[in-house]
């Protein structure tokens, strides 16, 4: 998702990232960052997706230029300033540029290498004019030359909506164009890139310009799509793990990538610490209700739901909207609300993908790369987290590829302590399980 910035269609920023948190499905944000921080809402919203391990940021320039107009020296000066107010701002520091206009040349490349960024996305004729799409990456190919400072260049596949000149046309594509892209695309190169920018979501008046009015038909579209893509088997995950984790694809003839299969953690020698680098670490926790107790009054939004086995029940709106997004939730009355298979289900206490208890020692792991039952410890993390043995006992749809989701507790206490432990290029060594 483009053009993230402060005030602009407002609403159609927060519906958009709103539709991927309430699915807890990862976004990627491209944020314009000379022109964000002032407006609370959406600097609140984006953190809120970090928070939940959802949001992948992005640098979409300092401020919304071409930037293949300006030397390499300002190139690098204003990407490293965006990436200082991102940390100042977030607490993270993006991995990735989308160009501006994805307008870039030569010395973008030189500018992204002085600045540690390592991921491009652009546009596939921007690819083409730059070099006949050579440098265009294959999922579990690594350059050949100094990996450190590989470019890896992920363009677009397709946008959700086209514009053309200055919005004189403006082209809707089909959710049936959509996925035959992406399917070409995954088949070609084993993934593809879908962008979505907030004006695709507003009505347009006759001269082609964004208006204040949602336009709820797109947003259905959206909703549509991504059903689509999900019940074809088309996960959506971040840039990141695309680069790190994605299998192998052939090569076409004038590459100059290798094929490098993903290593997944070893578990044969389970006595014997294993350890692997560049772990993202994040957590989730179990909202309790008695938190919400200053939004019980007259004014606060409530919401009625139907829980199996229980029948109709009333909470608080923001109560049921973090329990939807964590899992689980503990009631007035002392049991745990839960939301799974499209339904809200009544427990004893909250219940991980095994439908075992959770603890606070419990970690979310992608299966793939951490069996689950496995023990670990993360040795990044700080004290006491750093010698803390987790269980790899829950699977969440967000954790995928190298990422690590540990559960912190019940309360407003527990989802504290998340910014304690969050944070990139961490250290996971698998332990005895003895």
């Amino acid at each position: 998702m483009d053009d993230v910035q402060d005030n602009r269609i407002r609403f159609a920023q927060l519906d958009l990232m709103n539709v991927f948190l309430s699915k807890k499905l990862d976004l990627t944000l491209g944020l314009i960052m000379n022109d964000i921080g002032n407006d609370s809402y959406i600097v609140d919203k984006v953190n809120d997706g970090l928070h939940k391990g959802l949001f992948e940021l992005a640098v979409h320039g300092w401020n919304h230029i071409d930037y293949s107009k300006l030397s390499e020296q300002d190139q690098k000066n204003t990407i490293l300033q965006a990436l200082e107010k991102m940390n100042r701002l977030f607490g993270v520091r993006s991995n990735i540029f989308i160009p501006p206009y994805d307008l870039f040349n030569r010395s973008t490349i030189k500018a992204m290498n002085g600045t540690n960024i390592r991921i491009l996305s652009s546009a596939l004729w921007e690819e083409n004019d730059f070099d006949s799409g050579k440098d265009v990456f294959a999922t579990g190919m690594k350059i050949q030359n100094n990996t450190a400072n590989a470019i890896y260049h992920l363009p677009e596949t397709i946008s959700f909506d086209d514009y053309t000149g200055n919005n004189d046309e403006h082209t809707i594509n089909s959710n049936q164009d959509i996925l035959g892209n992406v399917t070409n695309n995954i088949s070609t190169n084993g993934y593809a890139v879908i962008v979505l920018h907030p004006q695709d979501f507003v009505k347009l008046d006759q001269k082609g310009e964004v208006t204040n009015v949602a336009d709820e038909n797109r947003k259905k579209d959206l909703l549509n799509l991504i059903d689509l893509l999900l019940s074809n088997n088309i996960h959506i995950t971040s840039f990141d793990n695309v680069i790190k984790w994605s299998p192998p694809a052939n090569l076409s003839s004038g590459s100059r990538y290798q094929t490098m299969p993903p290593t997944p953690l070893s578990i044969k020698e389970p006595k014997v610490n294993e350890c692997v680098h560049g772990f993202n670490v994040t957590g989730y926790f179990t909202p309790v209700e008695s938190d919400y107790v200053n939004n019980n009054n007259n004014n606060t939004n409530k919401m009625a739901i139907t829980i199996e086995d229980v029948g109709v029940r009333t909470f608080d709106a923001q109560f049921i909207s973090d329990v939807k997004n964590q899992g689980w939730g503990k009631t007035r009355e002392g049991w745990y609300l839960g939301y799974y298979d499209n339904a809200w289900h009544k427990s004893s206490s909250p219940l991980g993908a095994n439908d075992k208890p959770l603890t606070e020692n419990s970690v979310a792991t992608d299966p793939r790369l951490i069996p689950t039952g496995s023990k670990l410890i993360v040795t990044t993390l700080p004290r006491p987290y750093n010698n803390t043995v987790f269980s790899a006992d829950d699977i969440s749809t967000s954790t995928n590829g190298k990422q690590i989701t540990i559960y912190m507790g019940e309360g407003k206490l527990a989802e504290d302590k998340i910014s304690k432990i969050r944070g990139n290029d961490n250290t996971v060594c698998l332990v005895s399980q003895s």
